[in-house]
């Protein structure tokens, strides 16, 4: 068995602007980094990691890196951990998008048929990240592993863990920055045991 913990990154700056950020490499927002600390907070003395994984931007990096430093661990990037590749659409202000593009309308309405221009859909998203997750996992068999990521994914992930394919991902969608999500890999299967944690985040004021 394989203990994962997941977490979203803190807030970026392009979360303040609004805009739709998703391979661009985004800093932390000062309210992300003390979301950092806070995962560190509520990580370290609670449970062991072995082994600390982020995508390939600094944002994700930066959320488990007081966690890591804590634990003396380096932090292992993974491309397959990356928010959805959005093509055209990536780093452009929501608002100009919602204007411009109606397909783009989908996304908060029809994940199963959003095709990010120039860039991956959802069913490529699906697929990327939870083969990646499922990876992870066989490789680091009887360990505890935490893997910083991005909205889609985790949403993916979350869903796929519920048996559920693309078109559920909707009501699962409520993926705040910095929150916890916790499962278990057995039998070459991945079981959610609680997600949507964010206690850790009461006292981080903006």
């Amino acid at each position: 068995m394989t203990k994962i913990i997941l977490v979203r990154h803190g807030q970026s700056e392009s979360n303040v602007l609004h805009h739709f950020a998703c391979q661009f490499d985004s800093p932390l927002s000062p309210l992300g980094r003390r979301q950092a600390v806070a995962v560190a907070d509520y990580l370290v003395p609670r449970v062991h990691i072995d082994k600390i994984y982020a995508s390939t931007v600094s944002r994700t990096q930066d959320t488990v890196r007081p966690t890591a430093e804590r634990l003396g661990l380096p932090i292992h990037p993974d491309a397959g951990l990356l928010e959805i590749d959005a093509g055209k659409w990536d780093n452009v202000p929501t608002a100009e998008l919602k204007a411009t593009d109606p397909s783009f309308l989908l996304w908060g309405t029809d994940m199963e048929h959003v095709q990010c221009p120039d860039g991956e859909n959802m069913q490529e998203l699906f697929d990327r990240v939870n083969s990646t997750v499922y990876r992870l996992a066989r490789e680091n068999e009887g360990k505890t592993i935490l893997l910083a990521s991005h909205w889609t994914p985790v949403c993916a992930v979350i869903t796929a863990a519920h048996g559920g394919g693309v078109a559920d991902m909707m009501q699962y969608n409520t993926i705040t920055n910095a929150s916890l999500h916790f499962f278990r890999f057995e039998d070459d299967k991945l079981i959610p045991e609680t997600v949507f944690v964010t206690e850790h985040l009461n006292e981080v004021t903006p």
